[in-house]
């Protein structure tokens, strides 16, 4: 099971649209983090870009299924060690370093 989730950058506190709404990326049960970066759109480029877009008070993020997720949460689920995962590395063509906890995948998927 994977759920995805998304960043609304700076919500209109009437309707919720906001600027932009970015992929984050995945969690799948036994699978890295898949975070999504793209040098082509709107999407941060690297970690510490996401991480400030996350922690970012005017921003929100929410899974694919509209339940608004916590900072903390999110980035919980991102930097999170969990030896024996299956790594998206192994399996398609992305940027990343085995030791870290997540992938760096960078082109859109759901």
């Amino acid at each position: 099971m994977s759920t995805n989730y998304y960043l609304i950058k700076n919500p209109c506190p009437c309707c919720g649209k906001g600027e932009a709404n970015l992929h984050i990326g995945s969690s799948s049960s036994g699978w890295a983090f898949a975070l999504r970066v793209n040098e082509f759109d709107k999407s941060p480029k690297n970690i510490h870009e996401w991480h400030t877009e996350i922690f970012n008070e005017n921003n929100k993020i929410i899974d694919e299924y509209d339940n608004a997720i916590t900072p903390n949460n999110l980035w919980a689920l991102i930097d999170k060690p969990n030896p024996g995962t299956l790594r998206h590395i192994e399996h398609y063509q992305v940027t990343a370093d085995p030791k870290l906890s997540y992938d760096l995948v960078s082109y859109e998927f759901s």
